[in-house]
């Protein structure tokens, strides 16, 4: 791979869709233990009794000696799930055609990409107008299977975001993928030999969505369905042609000097992201900024409990912001929360970009 990505680069996790009606862990744990068929499982819900890591808990029962209606109802459950997540997504942008809190969202995500122009105010009170290079690629990586993106980043923004090795459905990004997923919203990923002959999957577009761990309307090259849970989540992503190069695209941005990756509801749970991290930390200088409700000593605790390489992620932290992203972007234009907005804006961006 030879590009040269944004200085700037957002990663997102289960906390992040939880502003517009996603579930964490925990909750993911609750909605798949009341699913009728894990109730018909008596050795599931002792097993559930005793663990509340849903992924866990898949793993352990689609790997270990359990029945094939038991792993059939593990299954099930944890597709329901997903689509109870992506129900209430839907239900959103449904009940609000025009929210003011996705507007907002939208604009930050936005500003990830260098593909258009932003302005700043200089001397003499001028305004002046920076194009950045075109070739640069811009990311959104996201370790979330849920739809968020593509039901609620709308194609008319002016950074155009798309998901590469994939057809993009003409409905993503649009309001009209507001109904439950059909046919041609389920998408077969590429073999390897298809990859190869497409061996620059970045060159229509500047702009991409990288879903490292695939997306529960994915299947796998092979047609097996392709949910990247559990424990040997690196070894999973190895056997799959498309997130073995998403994972290189990962580790290619980050592996570049100097940039800067903002962390929104990622819980650090995953060891083949925080050792790509905590690399790019050591060897190339990436500064890592943090939004979360959690106070800075909760963080550190439950960074250090989850991660080995907890400590060294910990001490090169640049930015800490205290709050949940609702608390930031759902700002209203008086007092408090627009201090809150703003102060955000000026630490992340240095000041570049007023909102």
């Amino acid at each position: 791979m030879n590009f040269q990505s944004s200085e700037n680069i957002l990663l997102t996790g289960a906390g992040f869709t939880k502003n517009f009606g996603g579930l964490l862990a925990s909750e993911m744990w609750a909605e798949i233990f009341n699913h009728e068929k894990i109730q018909a499982q008596t050795r599931i819900k002792e097993l559930m009794s005793d663990d509340f890591d849903y992924e866990s808990i898949y793993y352990n029962i689609i790997e270990g000696s359990y029945t094939n209606d038991e792993k059939e109802a593990i299954d099930d459950a944890v597709k329901f799930a997903y689509e109870y997540i992506d129900s209430i997504l839907r239900q959103f942008i449904i009940n609000h055609p025009y929210p003011l809190e996705l507007s907002i969202v939208n604009d930050l995500v936005s500003k990830f990409s260098e593909t258009g122009s932003y302005s700043y105010i200089g001397t003499n009170n001028v305004t002046h107008y920076v194009f950045p290079e075109t070739s640069i690629k811009s990311f959104i990586f996201t370790l979330n299977q849920d739809l968020f993106f593509e039901r609620l980043y709308p194609s008319h923004a002016d950074a155009k975001l798309s998901i590469p090795g994939i057809k993009n459905n003409s409905n993503w990004f649009t309001t009209h993928f507001n109904k439950p997923l059909n046919r041609e919203d389920y998408c077969q990923l590429p073999e390897e030999e298809e990859l190869n002959r497409n061996a620059d999957l970045l060159s229509d577009g500047n702009f991409f969505l990288i879903k490292l761990h695939g997306s529960y309307n994915w299947r796998s090259f092979d047609g097996s369905d392709i949910m990247v849970i559990g424990r040997g989540k690196y070894e999973q992503i190895q056997k799959e042609p498309l997130l073995k190069y998403y994972f290189e695209i990962f580790e290619n941005v980050l592996s570049q000097n100097e940039r800067r990756l903002l962390i929104i509801g990622y819980g650090f749970s995953d060891k083949h992201i925080n050792r790509i991290i905590s690399k790019a930390v050591k060897d190339k200088g990436l500064k890592i900024y943090i939004i979360s409700p959690d106070s800075p000593e909760e963080f550190k605790k439950k960074l250090c409990e989850k991660s080995g390489l907890g400590i060294n992620i910990w001490q090169e932290i640049s930015g800490y912001f205290q709050y949940s992203l609702k608390e930031i972007i759902f700002s209203k234009n008086t007092g408090k929360n627009t201090a809150i907005k703003q102060h955000f804006y000026d630490v992340f961006w240095a000041s570049l970009n007023k909102i």
